[in-house]
């Protein structure tokens, strides 16, 4: 078992509200909240381990949408973050 199992949440996704500069933590803690996702999103992971059914619906959302998972860097090196980006249109 690794460390980050025994936490409240290993996995997370942020959201940022334009109008006031403000992020909203979302807590992703079952494949049902991966639906809770939106373009834009950050999507966080505590380490590098996120649980297979987690992992296999935020692959399949993001399949769904077109979108992709980049990764993003962060200055905590204990936390993954992936940018649910937009499609990309040809011009």
């Amino acid at each position: 078992m690794k460390i980050t199992q025994l936490a409240g949440s290993s996995c997370w996704a942020s959201r940022m509200n334009v109008k006031t500069n403000v992020f909203k933590r979302i807590e992703i803690n079952s494949p049902e909240d991966v639906s809770k996702l939106t373009l834009n999103d950050n999507f966080f992971v505590a380490g590098d381990d996120v649980a297979d059914d987690i992992g296999n619906a935020l692959k399949a959302y993001v399949d769904e949408i077109g979108a992709s998972l980049i990764l993003q860097p962060t200055k905590n090196t204990r936390i993954t973050r992936y940018w649910i980006a937009p499609p990309l249109t040809s011009k």
